[in-house]
């Protein structure tokens, strides 16, 4: 189950940086945000997103988005996805 929730995390990580048509840092946290409420019912804590997209360029976010579309499982990509995750109130 763990798994799954973590695939369809990374793509909807995926698709919202895609969405954002660059790097929107406010508008991506505010779809991932949304994203994981509606696709996981999972709350995130929005100070915690911002720190977490602040830790990557925009170049880096873009690769991230790259990979994510090309349906790879990068390193990157993991580790940005487990970050957001940990944004979630403890016992959400």
């Amino acid at each position: 189950m763990q798994r799954v929730r973590f695939v369809i995390a990374t793509g909807i990580v995926g698709v919202v940086l895609a969405s954002c048509g660059g790097v929107d840092r406010e508008g991506t946290r505010d779809n991932i945000i949304e994203s994981f409420q509606d696709e996981l019912g999972q709350e995130l804590d929005a100070e915690c997103v911002d720190g977490v997209l602040d830790e990557y360029s925009d170049d880096e976010l873009e690769s991230i988005d790259d990979a994510i579309n090309d349906g790879e499982e990068t390193e990157a990509a993991m580790d940005l996805v487990l970050k957001i995750f940990e944004c979630a109130p403890t016992g959400g």
